[in-house]
């Protein structure tokens, strides 16, 4: 409940801003109940920049709130799983007034799409992306880590935003447009460097070509290793010109094809005064693919040498004798027996 709350206490803060007249209003005094399917409830409601919550059991609210400029009061009601409330009224129909909430039925599907930036200021990101319902771009309120701007410009859905980093390494993300649940996401933001992929083949946003951010830069630290600088991820700058089987490769310990975990290819890798090193997943080794580039894909002025199939330590879901591999001659993923040998490109940090 508490988690409730704090969701429409941001949203409350935020609208309060927008309700702000540059007149000196006239206020009134409204009053009623809060009410879905004819039983009180705990929700926001909000009024011409004025909020109060019908917490207190009996689902009441009370407000004093300013008259806009045309002497009207536009009042909404916020109850999490519930369609938003919306509707304008003369002061005179806010007297004991009831809000009755109601469920979203068929109602179209709110999206959001977004990509991750860095941002001018320690601990924040840039957060870009897209509003839609049903696949169609749209105005609405889009709030995040308190901070918020509207979807509502010449590039209709489009949103552009720096927020901070809470105290838990998280963003929670909210869109609210009039007649749809709200949409409500929490995430840890991971930078993810670009493909570099600069053509479209689609009309649908959210190909490689629309996030066209976090360029690839890494940094050559001069003792054989290459620091990522979007990730943070360390790696081994060259191989060690072996190739191993996946048991070898992770340490796996296998009867056959690595008695006892005798070979462990990255974790007994000691290099640059690190021995922490380790076989990278699948996800963390396609970061360093270009997809500008071919034969290698990858960038060989700073990873010389590149060979065409690397191990993973992922699994493969399906099979128990199969792993991923990348492969940096076109630069895709592709499942390989365990047994089969191929090189490894080893990783350390988080």
């Amino acid at each position: 409940m508490r988690a409730i709350f704090l969701r429409f206490f941001i949203a409350a803060i935020c609208f309060s801003m927008f309700g702000t007249s540059a007149w000196a209003a006239e206020y009134v005094d409204i009053s009623g109940t809060v009410k879905y399917d004819g039983t009180p409830v705990c929700g926001l409601v909000l009024a011409n920049g004025q909020h109060v919550f019908s917490c207190s059991g009996d689902g009441a609210y009370e407000l004093t709130v300013p008259l806009d400029a045309n002497g009207k009061i536009t009042l909404f009601g916020f109850v999490s799983g519930l369609t938003p409330f919306q509707q304008e009224f003369t002061p005179a129909e806010l007297t004991d007034y009831t809000i009755n909430m109601s469920t979203a039925g068929d109602e179209p599907e709110l999206t959001i799409s977004y990509g991750l930036d860095v941002a001018s200021r320690d601990g924040w990101i840039t957060l870009r992306g897209k509003v839609t319902l049903d696949a169609s771009p749209v105005c609405g309120l889009v709030l995040a880590n308190g901070q918020h701007m509207f979807s509502c410009n010449a590039n209709l859905g489009i949103f552009d935003l720096e927020v901070p980093i809470n105290a838990n390494g998280q963003v929670t993300l909210f869109a609210f447009v009039s007649g749809t649940q709200p949409y409500s996401l929490t995430f840890t933001p991971r930078l993810i460097p670009d493909t570099n992929q600069t053509s479209s083949f689609t009309n649908t946003f959210g190909e490689d070509s629309d996030y066209i951010i976090n360029p690839q830069s890494f940094t050559r630290n001069g003792d054989g290793t290459v620091t990522d600088n979007v990730t943070g991820l360390m790696w081994q700058q060259v191989g060690d010109n072996n190739i191993y089987n996946w048991f070898q490769a992770t340490g796996t310990s296998d009867t056959t094809y690595n008695q006892g975990g005798a070979i462990n290819a990255c974790g007994n890798l000691s290099l640059a005064g690190h021995d922490d090193w380790r076989l990278p997943s699948v996800n963390e080794l396609l970061l360093l693919v270009n997809n500008s580039m071919v034969s290698p894909a990858i960038d060989e002025s700073v990873f010389p040498g590149t060979s065409f199939f690397y191990w993973t330590s992922t699994a493969h879901a399906e099979g128990v004798d199969y792993a991923w591999l990348v492969n940096f001659d076109f630069g895709f993923t592709f499942d390989g027996i365990k047994t089969n040998e191929s090189n490894v490109r080893c990783v350390r940090g988080q």
